[in-house]
């Protein structure tokens, strides 16, 4: 059986741990955010409306493959 100082010592030792990893998922998350708030360049479009065209919807090679692998 253990005594009432190594139990306690084993629960100090958790609050510990998991007060560490709260704090380290916090951390690792807010440094993700900020890396993509601090993006230099705005990405652009990988595909161009033809010239002449209204800028909208369009029906590209890869949303014809999702239309025909989807199951509806």
């Amino acid at each position: 059986m253990k005594s009432q100082s190594a139990e306690q010592n084993v629960r100090k030792d958790r609050r510990r741990f998991m007060k560490t990893v709260a704090l380290g998922g916090a951390t690792v998350g807010l440094g993700s955010t900020a890396a993509g708030a601090f993006a230099l360049e705005p990405a652009e479009a990988s595909v161009q409306a033809p010239a002449g065209t209204k800028p909208g919807y369009r029906v590209t090679e890869h949303v014809s493959t999702y239309y025909s692998k989807a199951d509806f």
